[in-house]
């Protein structure tokens, strides 16, 4: 178990934690070019919505840093908020629409995880 955390913690492998989700941000900017100037359920721009996530995974891949992996944990709750906030909302009655809340916060609590243990510990920023 401890050979596997190494791995895990090894940069080459961090690499993927924080480009993953960087590709995922680029792919929805590039998909939603017409609405990037429209106003998100958040009241706030699109874009603001999908390149603030973008730049952050991408200074984090790249510099792997303290600041880096507080902003991405920040980014994370936040977004465990609004899965939450979207579930209490949900109308009861749609079972298979809470199955798959409940399984993508099983999965995003896992992802909390990971992002707790390849937390860095020496590059502040």
């Amino acid at each position: 178990m401890h050979t596997v955390m190494n791995k895990i913690k090894s940069w080459k492998y961090l690499r993927i934690f924080y480009i993953f989700p960087s590709l995922i941000f680029l792919f929805a900017i590039i998909t939603n070019l017409k609405e990037l100037h429209q106003m998100s359920s958040l009241g706030i721009e699109v874009k603001y919505v999908l390149l603030i996530p973008f730049v952050i995974f991408i200074y984090q891949s790249f510099r792997n840093s303290i600041v880096g992996w507080i902003l991405v944990l920040l980014l994370y709750f936040i977004y465990l908020f609004l899965l939450i906030i979207n579930l209490l909302n949900i109308e009861w009655e749609n079972s298979g629409v809470l199955g798959l809340y409940i399984f993508t916060i099983l999965i995003y609590l896992v992802i909390g995880l990971l992002y707790l243990i390849i937390r860095p510990k020496e590059k502040i920023i």
